[in-house]
């Protein structure tokens, strides 16, 4: 399972970015060590979390609209060398549930916090944690390996069901019908009824010119009406001759009527790679987040070579219709090395971006990488840095 986890460099084709006048910058939030915020979740009511590694330990910050950080918590969780996963998910009461899950771990902590950022509870889950998300009864569910699991729980951590025994899910999404739906490892697409009753499968289709690439990372969200988006990165490795290989990657999103018919597929950018691990950017950290906002569009985020060059890495934020047409693409970031890991939208107001930065993206780099959450409004113009 390791090479989900394995992040690559990879190069993009980059067009319709713009510029804007920033406001006034509070600091990045970090230390002298590598830190980064991988996930970013916001609670109807309009609770911000997001969650990363100050790389020897992992934390949970909340911050409110204006960008004031109201509290932070270390999570039950050793930081395994800055290559953890975070997932967040957020109910109708702005609680909120973290899962920590490491690259090949054969185990992960699930947590779920109050508002007031006291630990409800808390457990130690066997194989990998791919993925987690909430009803609007506030039931979680989460995606794990192993045997490929998919399980329900209440609001007080008590196992409602489980599913298992199929290629591992990496991604799970919940419909505000309570409708629940994974995407596995082999490219299906299924969706459950709240009560464990699947409903249907249906497999991605990689178009010609995508053969000899494999899905390798998969983000997955549920708009209003049902509507289904799967963001994917396609991994080829290419034999150049001798013992030298180099990897080539692409992002596709696609989207399915809430009754499972493909609607569209778009690839988002062609991805290149001048290089594995440019500027020290973590090659253990899977660069792409997915969200959808109020109005239905889904909004996507990831770390690309720059506009200025394909050495520097940035943070891009784009933004589709739901007839697959591109409103807009964002592009931000230093002289260094900067990436998006998370996306999160909170209705028709506001997007959330987390993220990390080597230089000085909003502020003094406190050295190394620094964690950062960055707001946006609906056009994708910045709003806040923290």
């Amino acid at each position: 399972m390791s090479r989900r986890f394995i992040w690559l460099v990879l190069g993009v084709l980059l067009a319709g970015c713009g510029s804007v006048s920033e406001p006034t910058l509070a600091p990045q939030f970090g230390t002298a060590l590598p830190d980064k915020a991988t996930e970013v979740s916001v609670s109807p009511s309009g609770a911000i979390y997001t969650a990363g590694d100050f790389r020897d330990r992992s934390f949970l910050r909340r911050y409110n609209a204006s960008g004031a950080l109201l509290w932070e918590r270390t999570l039950n969780h050793t930081s395994n060398l800055f290559y953890d996963s975070h997932f967040l998910a957020s109910d109708n009461a702005s609680n909120v549930y973290v899962a920590v899950s490491g690259p090949d771990a054969d185990e992960a902590d699930l947590a779920k916090y109050s508002p007031s950022g006291a630990r409800l509870w808390s457990k130690k889950q066997s194989d990998t944690i791919y993925g987690v998300a909430t009803d609007a009864l506030g039931n979680l569910f989460v995606a794990s390996g192993g045997k490929g699991y998919l399980t329900k729980y209440s609001p007080s951590g008590q196992k409602l069901w489980e599913r298992w025994g199929f290629p591992d899910p990496l991604a799970v999404a919940v419909s505000s019908m309570g409708d629940v739906h994974i995407v596995r490892e082999d490219g299906a697409v299924l969706k459950y009824a709240s009560d464990a009753r699947k409903l249907w499968t249906k497999t991605l289709d990689f178009a010609a010119g995508f053969t000899e690439y494999e899905p390798e990372h998969f983000e997955l969200v549920v708009g209003q009406n049902g509507e289904v988006y799967v963001l994917t990165r396609l991994l080829a490795e290419l034999y150049l001759g001798g013992e030298d290989t180099t990897y080539d990657a692409y992002l596709r999103l696609h989207a399915f009527s809430r009754d499972g018919l493909p609607r569209w597929a778009r690839t988002v950018t062609h991805l290149g790679v001048p290089c594995c691990y440019q500027g020290g950017i973590m090659s253990g950290v899977v660069n792409m987040g997915l969200a959808v906002d109020g109005s239905g569009s889904p909004v996507l985020a990831y770390a690309g070579p720059s506009s200025r060059s394909r050495y520097d890495i940035n943070a891009f934020v784009a933004k589709y219709s739901r007839a697959g047409l591109r409103l807009w693409r964002r592009e931000f970031g230093t002289d260094s090395t900067d990436g998006a890991l998370g996306v999160a939208a909170h209705g028709t107001t506001a997007l959330y971006v987390a993220g990390y930065s080597y230089a000085d993206l909003a502020g003094s780099n406190k050295g190394s990488a620094d964690a950062f959450l960055r707001k946006l409004d609906l056009q994708g113009w910045t709003l806040w840095t923290r």
